[in-house]
């Protein structure tokens, strides 16, 4: 019987990638590709705003939009720090969203500016850190209170790197925490 191979966390892998071929196209979106290295600065930069403030592992960061290169690199640096990326659906009510913001205490939020408007009160009025992705000034601004790379964090195949939610049989989105493995 063959071993399998030893864990690498999906971080390393995007890192390798990174170094080995940094010039290379790594993500493509409707505005155009960014390569390996500058998608792993990029990851960085989100990363270590997020541990700025008070992000680490464990924690839930909570994503709403559209697929975008925004949107990939805020998923890789939640799971950069050992947080669990919130991929939530748009075609979910403003109530489940909210439902699934409660349900997996999400530090932050990065969500497109319509997603963002469409947000209960009660979401619109927390503490929740909420970020607009699709407003590259919010964003940068944003990026611009950090600092450049985030401090190493080690993960394992059972901590957790993401939670999906289903939709619910009941009506109520149920989460689906998934680890690293």
């Amino acid at each position: 019987m063959t071993q399998p191979p030893p864990f690498r966390p999906f971080e390393a892998l995007l890192r390798d990638n990174a170094r080995a071929r940094p010039d290379a196209p790594a993500l493509t979106d409707a505005d155009g590709t960014i390569d390996w290295a500058a998608l792993d600065s990029r990851i960085d930069r989100i990363a270590a705003r997020l541990q700025a403030e008070g992000t680490g592992k464990g924690d839930a960061i909570a994503i709403l939009g559209r697929n975008s290169l925004p949107y990939a690199l805020v998923f890789c640096a939640a799971v950069r720090i050992g947080a669990m990326a919130a991929p939530l659906t748009s075609s979910a009510t403003p109530q489940a969203i909210a439902a699934m913001l409660h349900d997996c205490r999400a530090s932050h939020l990065f969500a497109d500016a319509d997603a963002i408007a469409a947000l209960p009160p009660e979401v619109a009025d927390s503490d929740l850190r909420i970020v607009c992705m699709d407003d590259p000034a919010s964003l940068t601004a944003w990026l611009n209170e950090g600092a450049e790379a985030p401090l190493p964090v080690a993960v394992g195949p059972d901590d957790p790197f993401n939670i999906i939610y289903s939709s619910g049989t009941t009506g109520t989105p149920k989460g689906i925490v998934q680890g690293h493995g």
